[in-house]
């Protein structure tokens, strides 16, 4: 008998990906089973493949269905591979060999059942080692013992390190021969008890030939009745285009009848069009007239406006001239005294100056300090005049307006301002409470990295590298209770983390059904 080297590797996701046995030169083979995606829940993988020098078979008996890790987390599986020197080729016997392997000695040991799937008891594969260790000589010695020569074939013509997509064969159906010729030229293949037997692919193909050929027929059927319509629908526009070609003929015939018997009409028209165009034109030529003589007496009554208001600023004037003149008759001793000679109009007679002291000293220094001391006279007494007009004559109703207007502006820009401030106010103590979250993260107890929530799940939340806080959890597509949610809906659920009304941490995750 030649000599086989049976190799066994334990490995899967109790918390994170771990191997048992280990494989050395087939690490980086055994690892690529992490994230492999299964159309069944059930199936042995067996690959040849060429590493480290050296060429083996792998046996790789997966479950992947609805697999938990030790915390609960979804989305993990649990595999045993067997790693053989030859080409073991009885494929019903080692698949088999290795579901009993995972019943009797994996199942209440390493995982356990679950509602529809299993899940880790352990966190890691080396706390089982003397269970792996008694199931790995099990195997060899089962292989060794219940076979023969005949079931293990050299490796020489086998293709390995497949690129295609693997086959897949139904387990009673996997006949060794059968088999053999397929691995050999694709380096693998899946067997599961779980794929469609050739019959059901056979019922299968049948069924979608008869659909092929339904959608054959339909679409025949589709194109007859397309060209049929196409061949009405052209005679139709054929016959529409003659009937309209002979009213056409009809109509231009009819015209020209009615021409015929009216062309003496048609003179008559025209004279009467040119008789029409003479009087157009000498409207056009009245309304402009009607537009000048307008404008003359736009131009009338602005001079007449003007000439009014001329005439009230004047009475105004007069006005307030009869009452500057009564009010300087009370006050004719200072034109006395600075030697004013004209009062309401009328040249004064010289009369003596008051023996003033120093009175004459300071007449003259008020004629010398300006040439026109009259007029500084003059002004002087209408500011005085000034006080004594009513404050009816001085008030600017105007100015009032608009001083109250801006007064009512400020107001409102001061009003502004104070909202502006409590906005960035609230603002700042918004980004001091996320800056205080910046190195927290959320973490979500039951999944997996880049793993999915289930609808209608509950979960765990929680928060890590946080500093004490009393917020609260927050999502508009979760059922939350504390810290637990339960998403409602397939698709992206948006989750947020609220602290003295400021959202400090927000996650967005795929939910699936």
């Amino acid at each position: 008998m030649a000599t086989y080297n049976i190799k066994l590797y334990a490995h899967g996701v109790p918390k994170g990906q771990d191997i048992w046995g280990n494989p050395d030169a087939d690490a980086k083979y055994i690892e690529s089973f992490y994230g492999r995606q299964s159309s069944v829940p059930t199936q042995m993988l067996l690959e040849i493949m060429q590493q480290g020098g050296a060429t083996n078979s792998y046996y790789t008996y997966l479950r992947n269905g609805n697999f938990l890790d030790v915390e609960g987390r979804p989305g993990g599986y649990f595999a045993l591979t067997v790693r053989i020197n030859y080409y073991y080729k009885d494929i019903q016997n080692i698949y088999n060999l290795l579901d009993a392997a995972f019943n009797k000695y994996i199942v209440g040991t390493i995982v356990e059942g679950t509602q529809g799937g299993f899940r880790f008891k352990t966190s890691q594969l080396n706390l089982s080692n003397d269970t792996l260790r008694s199931l790995e000589k099990e195997i060899e010695h089962y292989l060794l013992q219940f076979s023969s020569d005949a079931d293990f074939l050299p490796l020489s013509g086998f293709k390995a390190n497949g690129q295609n997509e693997c086959g897949t064969v139904n387990l009673l159906e996997a006949a060794p021969s059968t088999v053999a010729n397929h691995v050999k030229s694709a380096g693998k293949i899946s067997v599961s008890p779980l794929y469609p037997s050739s019959r059901e692919n056979q019922y299968v193909q049948k069924m979608n030939d008869s659909i092929k050929a339904a959608n054959t027929n339909a679409q025949q059927q589709i194109t007859a009745a397309q060209a049929k319509a196409q061949k009405d629908i052209a005679e139709v526009k054929s016959n529409a285009e003659r009937e309209v070609r002979a009213a056409v003929t009809d109509k231009d015939n009819a015209i020209n009848a009615i021409k015929n018997q009216y062309k003496d009409a048609d003179r008559t028209i025209n004279q009467l069009r040119s008789d029409v165009d003479k009087a157009n034109n000498t409207i056009k030529n009245l309304n402009s007239k009607v537009s000048q003589l307008s404008t003359e007496l736009n131009n009338a009554q602005g001079y007449k406006a003007n000439y009014e208001k001329a005439q009230r600023e004047l009475a105004k004037a007069e006005k307030l001239l009869d009452d500057i003149k009564r009010n300087l008759s009370g006050l004719s001793g200072i034109a006395e005294i600075v030697g004013i000679s004209h009062v309401n109009g009328t040249k004064q007679p010289d009369a003596p100056k008051p023996k003033v002291a120093g009175g004459n000293k300071f007449v003259n220094f008020l004629k010398n300090i300006h040439p026109f001391t009259d007029l500084f006279v003059k002004i002087v007494l209408l500011g005085i005049v000034g006080v004594t007009i009513p404050k009816s004559c001085t008030s600017n109703k105007k100015a009032d307006t608009e001083l109250a207007e801006a007064k009512d502006r400020i107001s409102e820009l001061e009003e502004e301002n104070n909202k502006l401030h409590n906005q960035l106010a609230s603002s700042a103590k918004a980004q001091q409470e996320e800056d205080k979250f910046a190195s927290a993260t959320i973490d979500i107890k039951g999944i997996g990295p880049g793993s999915p929530l289930t609808k209608g799940m509950e979960y765990s939340l929680s928060l890590r590298n946080a500093p004490n806080n009393n917020g609260e959890w927050k999502s508009d597509d979760c059922e939350v209770n504390g810290n637990k949610i339960k998403p409602k809906h397939a698709g992206k659920a948006t989750i947020r983390y609220i602290v003295n009304g400021n959202t400090v941490k927000t996650t967005t995750i795929n939910v699936t059904n």
